[in-house]
C-alpha cells in the first residue's frame, strides 16, 4: 500500500473466525433426513445413519448444497437476519468434527 507516497506493506492478520452464514438454507435433523424416501437423497441417509450426523443445512439459492451444519454456523434470510444459529441447537460438532460430543456409557 502507498500513502502520499511511501509504500507500507501491510500483512494480513486474522481477527476472528466465523462459521458459515447460509442464506434461506433448510435444517433437518437427522430423523427428517432418515424418514426421507427420495432416491436421489440414498447416499445422504447413508453418510448420516454411519456418521451419526445430527443435523444437516441444504441450500438451494445459487446451487443445491447438502452438508454438515455446525455448532458455530448460522441460517440467515434474505435480508441478513439470522434465522437459525448453530449454537441454538443441541450437540452439533465444533468444525473439523464429523460428529457432536461421544458420550460415555
Amino acid at each position: 500500500m502507498t500513502v502520499e507516497g511511501t509504500k507500507f506493506k501491510v500483512e494480513p492478520k486474522k481477527v476472528a473466525e466465523s462459521g458459515v452464514y447460509f442464506i434461506t438454507g433448510e435444517i433437518r435433523t437427522a430423523a427428517q433426513v432418515l424418514a426421507g424416501t427420495d432416491p436421489r437423497e440414498d447416499i445422504l441417509r447413508s453418510n448420516v445413519e454411519i456418521n451419526k450426523i445430527k443435523v444437516v443445512v441444504t441450500n438451494k439459492n445459487s446451487f443445491m448444497y447438502t452438508g454438515i451444519f455446525y455448532k458455530d454456523d448460522f441460517v440467515v434470510d434474505l435480508d441478513g437476519e439470522i434465522i437459525v444459529k448453530g449454537t441454538d441447537l443441541e450437540g452439533l460438532p465444533e468444525k473439523g468434527m464429523m460428529h457432536g460430543p461421544i458420550q460415555e456409557g
